[in-house]
């Protein structure tokens, strides 16, 4: 028997999850009798449906702070005025933790469960940001960003620095993927 099941049976259908992966939908709720005295079981009422996971494609997860702020302003006004020194904050870990971790958290509470994530030109944290979108159970592809123009001296990367990194990111990435 599999320890990590679920069964969820309405009206018109019967839906099997086994370790978080559908393993059956069919449209027979002749089961319902059988599963609702199941502590492994959900019956959903008249009112309750099933929605599958949102799905966003494009998070800029250190702009979490700012969200709403700005909007006003043509982009790179608005890069320059809130994102690049906010951006800068993310060599910090322990600040990137603390946004990351609310970001993820905020994200998955609305229901995405899977997103594409931009970071910042600092490779660790973006490295945590994988990890983090692992670790609270989210799907997810996590890029870094790469700066070498139309920014800040102060958030900028030579060609070479964001080479590099970009390499020392892919190699990360590949060594956290192989271990999951």
């Amino acid at each position: 028997m599999v320890e990590n099941m679920m069964e969820v049976v309405d009206m018109d259908g019967h839906l099997s999850v086994e370790d978080g992966k559908i393993t059956e939908f069919t449209a027979d709720s002749s089961r319902v009798a059988d599963l609702s005295a199941d502590s492994r079981s959900h019956v959903l009422t008249s009112t309750q449906f099933l929605l599958p996971g949102f799905i966003d494609a494009h998070v800029h997860a250190p702009q979490y702070p700012n969200l709403g702020l700005g909007v006003d302003l043509p982009l790179l006004t608005w890069l320059r005025t809130y994102i690049f020194a906010l951006e800068r904050k993310f060599a910090d870990l322990s600040y990137a933790t603390t946004v990351y971790d609310k970001v993820v958290d905020r994200l998955i509470a609305n229901g995405t469960t899977t997103a594409s994530y931009f970071g910042t030109i600092h490779t660790d944290a973006c490295l945590l940001l994988a990890d983090t979108v692992h670790r609270k159970g989210q799907r997810g592809y996590v890029g870094k960003v790469n700066m070498t123009v139309n920014c800040e001296s102060y958030y900028r990367e030579t060609v070479q620095e964001s080479l590099q990194e970009t390499e020392r990111f892919v190699e990360e990435m590949k060594n956290l993927c192989s271990k999951k």
